[in-house]
């Protein structure tokens, strides 16, 4: 298994990296509603849906701009093994094919989820695998159940949805949103059909603003699209 190992100057080297990247591949990037009231010094672990390539990097813009927490995410180890620069930025890896690396990556993740008066971010991708969004309904791998079953301090929990959309512009518009938190106590009862019924209504909710036309907050906002460029030249005569 491959650890997170933070450095500083990856961080300062990827920040405006993905600043242009997202600028030359998306529209704007929004977040519907507000951030939860997350208690400041201890771990939130996040839960997304995973539809795309480019999720982890929408979690690290959301992070940047709302979260502001030491971040870890969790990373299919044959990429993060291609792309070890990620682990600088907190990415920890996991091997599914793999019973006692697997078992490793989630303990490591519990252990994360111990540590108390540190404002981190773990957030790992519960069905295990990419997906199109419009399968429905998400299962979770049993990742979650483990660490539910096994955990010793309350965690602090928020699903988050993500969603890539073209709507009216030439690029992609990409749509988040974090949902109430949620608290998990040590030996409390847990049902994963439950917790999974729960997530898919929670992104099903998503998809209903969406089509609404709400665009919430403006995380990011990339250049200028070809209409809107078409329209300020018609404007010109």
């Amino acid at each position: 298994m491959i650890e997170a190992s933070h450095k500083k100057w990856a961080d300062l080297i990827f920040h405006p990296y993905l600043h242009g990247l997202l600028n030359h591949h998306f529209y704007a990037v929004h977040l519907f509603g507000p951030v939860p009231d997350i208690q400041p010094l201890r771990p939130l672990l996040v839960l997304p849906n995973h539809s795309s390539w480019w999720d982890g990097f929408f979690i690290y813009l959301l992070n940047k701009k709302r979260l502001h927490r030491k971040i870890y995410l969790m990373m299919l180890e044959r990429q993060l093994k291609q792309n070890r620069f990620f682990r600088f930025l907190g990415a920890y890896s996991i091997a599914p094919d793999h019973a006692k690396g697997v078992k490793r990556s989630l303990e490591y993740t519990m252990d994360l989820l111990k540590r108390q008066n540190e404002p981190t971010l773990i957030c790992f991708f519960p069905q295990g695998k990419l997906l199109p969004w419009h399968i429905r309904p998400v299962h979770f791998g049993r990742g979650l159940e483990f660490i539910f079953n096994r955990i010793e301090n309350e965690i602090q929990l928020c699903f988050l949805g993500i969603r890539i959309e073209f709507l009216e512009q030439q690029r992609p518009e990409v749509f988040m949103e974090l949902s109430p938190l949620k608290i998990i106590r040590p030996k409390s009862d847990f049902s994963l059909s439950e917790f999974e019924s729960e997530f898919n209504i929670f992104l099903d909710r998503l998809e209903r603003r969406i089509v609404k036309g709400d665009h919430g907050s403006r995380l990011f906002q990339g250049k200028k699209s070809i209409n809107e460029q078409v329209r300020m030249f018609g404007k010109c005569d």
